[in-house]
């Protein structure tokens, strides 16, 4: 049996109710078809009643949907970096890359993201990383740059066992 995600690149640029995730708002599943919009807009009841994988679910399908739709993923990247931070990694692909990718995505196409993202809360767990900071507009190649950035970069030791390191340098 196919997953949500992959009925919908199976479908293209419409979903049909019965791929929609259980717990869906009820006035998606009636209208039988709906498009990125949509799906975005109950992601966003999703993520607001704290239904975060749900979220997940339906913000990455309104990707598919419509790849060019910021907003989705902006909404993909704020949830995904919250399952991480509650430590739900592996269940919903929530790695640091992918978050990432769709906040490189959401700035591209909506350059007014770049501002949004430097406030939102969020968004706490991919500060640690040089490239949000890029992302952000920090020029880590001066010096000016790397000493704003340094203070916020989280760096590992070796890893020394099947997990990797849990020591933090």
């Amino acid at each position: 049996m196919l997953d949500f995600l992959s009925c919908l690149a199976l479908l293209g640029t419409t979903v049909q109710a019965a791929e929609v995730p259980a717990g869906c708002h009820p006035e998606l599943v009636e209208s039988g078809e709906y498009d990125a919009n949509q799906l975005n807009t109950a992601g966003y009841r999703c993520y607001k009643e704290k239904k975060y994988g749900e979220a997940a679910l339906l913000f990455g399908g309104a990707t598919m949907v419509d790849d060019k739709l910021a907003l989705a993923h902006y909404n993909l990247a704020c949830t995904l970096a919250l399952l991480r931070k509650e430590n739900k990694v592996c269940d919903n692909d929530a790695y640091l890359d992918r978050i990432l990718a769709h906040l490189e995505q959401a700035v591209a196409l909506d350059s007014g993201r770049r501002e949004k993202m430097q406030s939102d809360a969020d968004l706490e767990e991919l500060r640690t990383t040089v490239r949000y900071h890029q992302l952000a507009g920090v020029d880590i190649a001066t010096a000016e740059g790397l000493a704003k950035v340094l203070p916020h970069l989280r760096f590992y030791s070796p890893s020394n066992g099947a997990y990797g390191s849990q020591i933090k340098l």
